[in-house]
């Protein structure tokens, strides 16, 4: 008898073939499993064990918010434009009181962040000058309105040429202005203006699927997930306001430009 099945050596009848329920039922009742015993064990022998009971820290770690990149601490809502470095977050202290307008402040990776400050433009993203510094245009902290148009510019004729079948999203949450690891600065209700945008890119209902990719402040990570799913079950808009005014419309213009250009360009 020839095996049903190529990738099988040997053959079998299906009609003797179990469903999957019922297999697993057979197998339970047939093996015999010994019950889990809990050991204590040093902390070196711990490797590959499977742990009895939940561990809890008995505090937050960290317990401050802090900054993962050497860079400027500074309030998000006072760029873009020049910001005059007020001093320096030294490792180990904390920044007295909260930074005056238009100011920002010196910090290295693991300062903590002075009260006020929700962002941090990385050394190499920031021009610095006399005491004073610019995120780099172009770069930096971008705002929904520069998204928007990158979408509507460049992304969306290149989507509706190619009639996607499914549209698959790869959320990141880290995106929010509140993110310890952000260099956007977007706010939850930006999150539900996009979820609308990208719903419309699917060809039908059922078509979208989004994919939890990032998002580090469990604040402004509930926020958003709120916000978005919100937005493509119909709920009202959160009361936050939608951001505007960042760098990069310039750079948007760009790109599409060397978007129509490689289009056109003629194929091998």
């Amino acid at each position: 008898m020839q095996p049903a099945n190529p990738l099988l050596p040997f053959g079998f009848r299906t009609e003797q073939l179990l469903a999957p329920a019922q297999a697993l039922a057979v197998f339970a009742a047939s093996a015999r499993l010994a019950p889990p015993r809990v050991e204590r064990v040093a902390l070196d022998e711990a490797f590959d064990r499977v742990l009895a009971a939940n561990v809890r820290a008995d505090r937050a770690y960290p317990d401050a918010a802090r900054s993962t990149m050497d860079g400027y601490a500074l309030a998000s809502s006072q760029t873009p434009g020049r910001l005059q470095v007020a001093g320096e977050v030294l490792m180990g202290a904390t920044w007295g009181g909260a930074l005056a307008p238009r100011t920002c402040v010196a910090i290295p990776t693991g300062g903590v962040l002075p009260e006020g400050t929700d962002a941090v433009v990385p050394i190499e993203d920031a021009r610095a000058e006399g005491g004073w510094i610019e995120p780099t245009v172009g770069e930096g902290i971008h705002r929904l309105d520069v998204i928007r148009r990158a979408l509507d510019e460049v992304a969306e004729p290149v989507i509706d040429s190619f009639s996607p079948t499914w549209v698959l999203v790869s959320a990141g949450f880290d995106a929010h202005r509140a993110d310890p690891l952000a260099d956007l600065s977007l706010s939850s209700r930006d999150f539900a203006d996009l979820a609308r945008t990208v719903q419309g890119y699917a060809p039908r209902p059922g078509r979208l699927a989004l994919f939890l990719e990032g998002g580090y402040d469990l604040d402004a990570l509930r926020a958003s997930v709120s916000s978005t799913l919100g937005a493509l079950l119909g709920a009202p808009d959160p009361t936050e306001g939608p951001t505007t005014g960042g760098p990069g419309l310039e750079r948007v213009g760009q790109a599409a430009v060397e978007r129509n250009r490689a289009l056109e360009a003629p194929s091998d």
